[in-house]
Order: structure tokens, then sequence, then C-alpha cells
């Protein structure tokens, strides 16, 4: 069941975090009032989270630069063919989706950077209310594709380890 439903969420990852930081939004937006709002340094909330956003695409990138070499110097072979767990997940569908991935989730970084640093210039003229909004849509954003991305590369880790010790024991 686990696994059917992060079928479904990798298909289209974007949608699913908007539509989830949709329901969010819409929920904080009808009990904004019985939420007390604290007294926070927003300038620097904004930035933390706008340079969070920013490092965390550059971590995204160098790893997908990597999984991009690592194919990129591996020969083509098919699926029975393939000596070991990294061969046979990059020679399959596997790989497109895992590019897919990782393309969305920096682009969702880069976005959520740029809407931060926009809520700051423009702060002075955005109420406290939406710029606390836009911090947790970003927030919301940036967990998400950290979650994805890390979730991918230690499903990567784990077909490697299994296919090493199944090689140690043939």
């Amino acid at each position: 069941m686990k696994t059917k439903a992060l079928n479904v969420y990798f298909i289209a990852p974007l949608l699913w975090d908007a539509l989830l930081i949709g329901l969010i939004v819409l929920i904080l937006h009808f009990f904004a009032k019985y939420l007390p709002l604290i007294t926070l340094d927003l300038p620097t909330v904004l930035d933390s989270l706008a340079s969070t956003a920013i490092s965390l695409a550059g971590f995204i990138l160098t790893g997908l630069t990597i999984i991009v070499s690592i194919r990129a110097n591996l020969s083509y072979k098919g699926i029975n063919e393939s000596n070991s767990g990294i061969e046979l997940l990059f020679n399959s569908w596997a790989y497109g989706s895992i590019v897919k991935i990782f393309k969305g989730a920096i682009i969702g970084l880069i976005l959520s950077a740029l809407l931060l640093y926009l809520a700051l210039i423009f702060s002075g003229t955005i109420t406290y209310r939406h710029i606390i909004l836009i911090s947790i849509i970003c927030f919301i954003e940036i967990f998400m594709s950290m979650f994805r991305c890390l979730y991918i590369l230690f499903k990567i880790i784990t077909i490697e380890i299994k296919s090493s010790v199944k090689d140690q024991v043939s």
C-alpha cells in the first residue's frame, strides 16, 4: 500500500505538492483567527528559507549530475544482462523517472527561493499574515523536495547494497 501511494505521488510530485500546499493554505486561511501570531524577525526567516532552498537545489543538482555522469559511463545493456544494481537501475525505465523527480525538485526549490526573495523585497507592502503563508508554502515545498530526493537516493543505495551482497554470496 505504501509503495502504491508513493508510486502515485512520484508520477506528478509537483502537482501533489501544490495540492498539499493548497489544502494547508486553505485550512490556515479559515482558521487564521484562531491561530496566535508570534512576532518573528520575518526578513531573517525569509532569507533563511530562501538560502536553504538554494542550497538544497545545489545539492540536488549535484546528485543529478552524478547520476547522469554514472549513466553516461555505463554501457547500455539489457535488463537481463546487467551485472550490478546500478547497471540494472540505469538501464531500466526508472532512470528517466529519477531524472524527472530530481529536475522537478530543483525547479520547485528555485521557484520557492524566488518567491521568498520577492517576499523579502516587497515585505513592506505585504501583510504579515501573507508573509507567514508564503513562508509555510515554501517550507512545505523545501521539505517535500528534500523528502523525494533523499527517498530516491536511499533506494538507489539499497539496490546497490543488495546487488553487492548478492555478488559476494555468489
